[in-house]
């Protein structure tokens, strides 16, 4: 009896660590609570999306990803977050002047150059 209580208790307790690879993980890595209320006031949203690519993690890269998505058109200045690990990246953007799908494509063309393909997230509901 005890020992399956301790096997249960060990298992069950492995499911609380983050792994990392699911959506609640890298929007997290990401997440900025003031920049949430800031594109809220000015009606603004902000688009959570996954990388990933045959790159080297490291603050070469994160320089290079934050530089890169700073400079897509229709990014709102001073609000791109970047994670290494997991591998995510948070920006905000105006939707009356340019729309969700045209940000991910510029996203892609731009990050393309470092070898790195972009995946949009699921929309949180805070942010609809």
């Amino acid at each position: 009896m005890r020992l399956s209580l301790f096997i249960c208790t060990v298992l069950l307790s492995g499911q609380a660590l983050g792994c990392g690879h699911c959506v609640q993980d890298r929007i997290a890595a990401v997440y900025d609570h003031a920049l949430v209320k800031q594109t809220a006031k000015l009606h603004q949203k902000i688009l959570y999306l996954a990388w990933d690519g045959p790159v080297t993690r490291d603050a070469v890269m994160h320089r290079k990803l934050m530089n890169a998505v700073a400079n897509v058109s229709g990014v709102i200045n001073g609000s791109v977050r970047v994670s290494l690990e997991p591998a995510a990246i948070a920006l905000a953007y105006q939707p009356s002047s340019i729309s969700r799908e045209q940000i991910e494509t510029r996203l892609l063309q731009q990050l393309a150059r470092l070898q790195v393909k972009v995946t949009a997230l699921p929309e949180l509901i805070e942010n609809k």
